[in-house]
């Protein structure tokens, strides 16, 4: 059972908090900014009921698949805050940047032409999981320190993804973002941590061959634990498809707008594996509503420490946001 109260409501919080203590009942308060939740965690049915008569004017959920993400929980939009004036949610952003954190000088000319298009937020891989045990696997806490410095230099967010609860403290030293990759969607351990010890968004990637429930209820285990700030992000999945690296799913995007109050945003470097479709998928994200688009970029692509391949260069981003831009006056 999940009871919510709107921050108004601290009499009658007080009175079932009294209650459930003199009852030794089980139960986890959970604060948001808006509300907050008792997740109530007894097994008790002569309970649950005497709740439910006894505080019938109180919002009282069952547990039932995905909740604390859904419509019938929050009906509203979750705006989130990156920084201050800077959101994501009511508004479309640009995250841009290298597969893989890769030399000063390469991810100083990255930041300045972010700048100048006035894109807020960095991205860069620097602990990366690879299919291949030789290929390479980042800078990993150099990588975190190249992206600190280039935050402090050019005022920039920065995002980059964790793979291991052991982590965290790094990784909240330096990043302003956290990423849950999609290969570690359903690692439980990993998601709980981040609850508990993460107040910064966190971009939660859909796994390749996720369902849209199983995304969601991973992102439950985030909302449970404490964290609001839950950003979901497509990136396509594994078809039968030969032409593309992924089959990127923008009906999903549409779907979770009637099912979740998040924002979503969409990876079209992943969920294409060619940088020739990264615009159009970019522009088709916008149109069917996602928050953002997540792009690889780097100065010369063919160079690229990684990923290259799925990777556009500065000038063809700098179109891409010109477009962009016209699209936004169109509708």
């Amino acid at each position: 059972m999940i009871i919510k109260f709107d921050n108004q409501e601290t009499q009658i919080k007080e009175k079932l908090l009294n209650y459930l203590r003199n009852e030794k009942a089980l139960f986890k308060e959970i604060v948001f900014p808006q509300y907050q939740v008792i997740n109530l965690l007894s097994r008790d049915d002569n309970l649950k009921e005497n709740v439910k008569r006894n505080f019938s004017s109180l919002k009282i959920f069952n547990k039932d698949g995905y909740l604390l993400v859904s419509r019938k929980f929050q009906n509203e939009d979750t705006v989130i805050e990156l920084s201050e004036g800077l959101t994501i949610g009511d508004s479309f952003q640009i995250i841009a940047g290298p597969c893989s954190v890769e030399d000063e000088k390469t991810m100083d000319t990255i930041a300045k032409a972010l700048k100048k298009l006035n894109i807020k937020v960095l991205r860069g891989g620097t602990y990366k999981p690879r299919t291949s045990p030789y290929d390479f696997q980042g800078l990993e806490e150099e990588g975190l320190k190249r992206l600190s410095a280039v935050k402090e230099k050019d005022n920039l967010l920065v995002v980059s993804e964790i793979l291991d609860h052991n982590l965290i403290d790094l990784y909240n030293q330096h990043v302003d973002i956290f990423q849950v990759g999609a290969r570690n969607m359903q690692n439980y351990a990993l998601l709980k941590a981040l609850a508990k010890k993460v107040s910064k968004p966190i971009i939660l990637k859909r796994a390749a061959n996720a369902t849209i429930y199983e995304w969601l209820m991973s992102a439950e285990y985030l909302m449970l634990g404490g964290n609001i700030k839950i950003i979901l992000c497509e990136r396509g999945l594994k078809t039968i498809s030969e032409e593309t690296r992924n089959t990127l799913d923008l009906s999903a995007v549409l779907a979770l707008k009637k099912l979740t109050h998040l924002p979503v945003i969409v990876d079209p470097s992943h969920g294409s594996g060619r940088s020739d479709m990264i615009a159009g998928l970019s522009l088709a994200s916008f149109v069917v509503g996602a928050s953002g688009v997540m792009i690889e970029v780097h100065p010369n692509p063919a160079q690229a420490t990684s990923d290259g391949f799925q990777a556009i260069s500065l000038s063809a981003l700098e179109e891409l946001v010109l477009k962009i831009n016209k699209l936004k006056r169109c509708l």
